[in-house]
C-alpha cells in the first residue's frame, strides 16, 4: 500500500504533538481496502444483476446521481452549490456602489463561482441551496416567483454545463479507441455504454440537470436519436425509442442539444432548494418526478451510481420507501469506500502512535481494513431492511464494475 507515516515534532522537539500520515488513497483498490469475504459478495452481487439483465432486461433501472457527471467536470453537488452561491452572490454585489471592500468580496465571489474556493461543505445542500434562493429573493424583492427562481438558476448552472466535457472532445482525448475502451475511461462514459449495449439497461432515472449521459449515448456511442427519448416534467412522444432518460429534478440541456425529443427540454422547474423538494414530498402523489420514480422502484431491480450514502436523495427514497418486507423488490447501489478508510486509517494512526508509537504503517492499515468492514457491515444491515444492496467499490473501479453487469 501507499501509505507512510511522517513525525510532527512539537516545537522544542520533545514530545510527539501527532501524527500525520500521506495516504495516497487514490491508488488503492477495493482489494486492498476489503477484506476477502466482501470481495467475494460483490462479486456476487455483480452477477446477481447481471443475470437479472439477462432475465428481465426491461424491468431494470439504472438511477444516476451527481457522481456520474464528474468526469466530465461537473461539480458535485456540495460544490454545485457552493458555485452557484458564488455566482448569486457576485450578481448582488457588481451591483452596488464600488468601494475596495465590496472589490475584494466581489473578487472571494468570483472565486466561488470558478470553483477555486469552495465553502458551506459541511453544511446540508438542500439548507445552502436555499441561501442562494434568499440571496436571489433580496436582491429582487418585487419580482419573487418560483419561476423567476428557476430562471435565474438556470442562467447560473447552464454555463457550468456549456464548459463540461462535450462529446467531441472526449473523443478528440482518445482517438481511434473502440467503444469497449471508451467505456473503461470513467463512470460517465460507463454508464452511457451500458444504456447503448444491446444487453444492457433500456431507461435510466437521473437527478442531474445536465444531458451528459444522453450527449455520450448519441455523440460518443453512436445511438441513433431516434432510439433515445428524455422525458422532462412529462412523458415524451417518441413511440421508435427504445432507450429512455427521466430527468427527476429538471433539465438544463446544452444549448447545442437542439433536438429536444433526444435531449430534453429546459425544465420549468429545478428542484434544488429545500421549498422545492419539500413541496415535491408534500404533493408527491400528484408529481410527475415522484410518480414515475415509485413506478420503477417498484417495477423491478435498480442500480444506483453517482451518488454516496449520505446524499439527500438516496436519503429520501429510503425514508418513502420505509422497511422493507420481504417480498419488496431489492436495489443495489454502488457506494465509494475512498474516503471512508482514508478517515478510518489516518484516525487509527493518530490514535495508535500516541498509544503505541512502535506501530507500524501496515499494522495500522490492516486495523483501518478491520475497522472499515465493522462500519461496512453496519450499514449494509440499515439499508437491507429498505431493500437496498451496497455494492462497495472505490472511484477507479466504478466503470469496471459497472461493465460486469453485461451478460457474456
Amino acid at each position: 500500500m501507499s501509505i507512510t507515516c511522517t513525525r510532527i515534532p512539537s516545537p522544542n522537539d520533545s514530545i510527539c504533538s501527532g501524527w500525520a500520515c500521506d495516504f495516497k488513497g487514490n491508488t488503492l483498490l477495493g482489494k486492498e481496502m476489503l477484506l476477502p469475504k466482501r470481495l467475494g459478495r460483490r462479486e456476487k452481487f455483480c452477477k446477481d444483476i447481471q443475470a437479472n439483465l439477462q432475465k428481465k432486461q426491461d424491468a431494470m433501472t439504472l438511477v444516476t446521481g451527481a457522481g456520474v457527471s464528474i468526469p466530465a467536470g461537473m461539480p458535485n453537488w456540495p460544490k454545485l452549490v457552493s458555485k452557484m452561491l458564488g455566482s448569486a452572490l457576485y450578481a448582488v454585489t457588481s451591483k452596488e456602489k464600488v468601494s475596495a471592500d465590496l472589490h475584494r468580496r466581489a473578487g472571494l465571489h468570483q472565486a466561488m463561482m470558478n470553483g477555486n474556493l469552495s465553502l458551506l461543505s459541511d453544511v446540508n445542500p438542500l439548507e445552502s441551496a436555499q441561501y442562494i434562493i434568499k440571496v436571489l429573493e433580496n436582491s429582487q424583492p418585487e419580482a419573487n416567483s418560483p419561476q423567476r427562481d428557476a430562471k435565474i438558476l438556470q442562467s447560473i448552472i447552464a454555463p457550468m454545463i456549456e464548459d463540461s466535457t462535450s462529446p467531441e472532445k472526449f473523443l478528440n482525448a482518445h482517438p481511434g479507441s473502440a467503444f469497449d475502451a471508451l467505456a473503461k475511461e470513467n463512470t460517465l462514459a460507463a454508464a452511457a455504454y451500458l444504456l447503448w449495449h444491446e444487453k444492457g439497461f433500456r431507461r435510466a432515472m437521473t437527478y442531474n440537470y445536465d444531458t451528459l449521459l444522453q450527449e455520450y449515448l448519441v455523440g460518443v456511442f453512436d445511438l441513433d436519436s431516434e432510439e433515445l427519448a428524455t422525458h422532462v416534467e412529462h412523458m415524451t412522444e417518441k413511440p421508435t425509442a427504445s432507450r429512455q432518460v427521466f430527468h427527476l429534478h429538471g433539465c438544463i440541456p446544452r444549448s447545442t442539444c437542439e433536438d429536444f425529443d433526444t435531449f430534453g427540454r429546459l425544465s420549468d422547474d429545478i428542484i434544488l432548494s429545500e421549498d422545492s423538494y419539500f413541496d415535491v414530498e408534500k404533493y408527491g402523489s400528484y408529481n410527475w418526478s415522484n410518480s414515475v420514480q415509485s413506478y420503477y422502484l417498484n417495477y423491478g431491480p435498480c442500480v444506483f451510481v453517482g451518488f454516496s450514502g449520505d446524499d439527500y436523495n438516496f436519503r429520501r427514497i429510503l425514508r418513502q420507501r420505509g422497511a422493507a418486507p420481504a417480498h419488496r423488490q431489492q436495489h443495489y447501489i454502488i457506494v465509494t469506500i475512498d474516503p471512508m478508510y482514508k478517515d478510518i486509517y489516518q484516525s487509527i494512526c493518530r490514535y495508535r502512535h500516541k498509544s503505541t508509537p512502535s506501530y507500524s504503517p501496515e499494522q495500522v492499515a490492516e486495523e483501518a481494513r478491520n475497522l472499515l468492514d465493522d462500519i461496512l457491515d453496519s450499514k449494509e444491515r440499515y439499508w437491507a431492511d429498505y431493500g437496498f444492496t451496497p455494492i462497495w467499490v472505490t472511484i477507479s473501479e466504478i466503470p469496471e464494475i459497472l461493465l460486469s453487469f453485461l451478460p457474456a
